[in-house]
């Protein structure tokens, strides 16, 4: 009985032995904390046994050589490794070549494959330098960049922290939070721009809201007069929609 139970049994744990006599927990936070190694092979075998070295050479940057992509599990095209806990594929590749990455930098792919791991296809840049190359494409040698306003139309300084990308361009961050705030004030106030039959999309007018709540007809019967579906109908004559017409 107690051969199918995790051998950390004197540490309270129950859970139902996984491999190395441990639960799945218990292994995995051995693998990470390195009380085991694993049996595939050493984390540079399992590694570049993933990598395929002849990959494509990259369209912006052909001087830098083909890309080494990445085979095995990837996520919006980066991909992930497993080394004492997940790691991108990428950094853990740069890492191993090069040393840490300086605090406060992020790596940028200079080939701008995703999922390649050449470390020579990456370097560490700024969060705000990272950004300002996504938008414009790649480093100057390569192609030109995309210009990089200072301040948005409204006069606030699009600084790294009060910087956002949408669709490849920069957002002010302080601009759209003014404009979230100015939009619940509006809902709240029921002073919303556009209500009622100023909507695109309304079917209803005031004077046919006025109507349905006067009238003793069904709202089935209703519906069908005015085009709409039985519970616009309801809504209205319950004063859940159209809550600024009187009547």
């Amino acid at each position: 009985m107690t051969e199918s139970i995790c051998s950390k049994l004197g540490d309270g744990c129950v859970g139902q032995y996984t491999a190395r006599g441990l639960c799945h927990g218990h292994y995995r936070a051995a693998l990470r904390s390195g009380e085991i190694q694993s049996q595939r092979g050493s984390a540079e075998e399992r590694f570049w046994a993933k990598v395929d070295k002849d990959g494509p050479i990259p369209e912006y940057a052909p001087h830098l050589g083909p890309c080494w992509v990445w085979k095995a599990s990837t996520t919006a095209g980066y991909g992930h490794f497993f080394d004492k806990g997940q790691r991108a594929a990428h950094g853990w590749s740069y890492e191993h070549a090069n040393g840490p990455v300086p605090e406060g930098l992020q790596l940028d792919h200079l080939c701008r494959v995703r999922a390649c791991v050449r470390p020579s296809h990456l370097e560490p840049v700024t969060h705000a330098e990272n950004l300002r190359r996504g938008a414009g494409g790649v480093i100057s040698d390569l192609r030109p960049l995309a210009p990089w306003p200072t301040h948005c139309l409204h006069g606030h300084e699009l600084t790294e922290r009060n910087t956002g990308v949408y669709q490849g361009r920069p957002v002010c961050r302080r601009c759209s939070s003014d404009k979230t705030i100015r939009s619940q004030r509006r809902r709240l106030l029921g002073e919303t721009k556009w209500v009622g039959s100023k909507l695109p999309h309304a079917k209803l007018t005031e004077a046919d809201v006025r109507y349905i709540r006067a009238s003793d007809l069904s709202g089935n019967w209703l519906a069908e007069v005015f085009g709409v579906c039985p519970s616009s109908v309801t809504n209205a004559r319950k004063r859940r929609t159209w809550k600024h017409v009187d009547g």
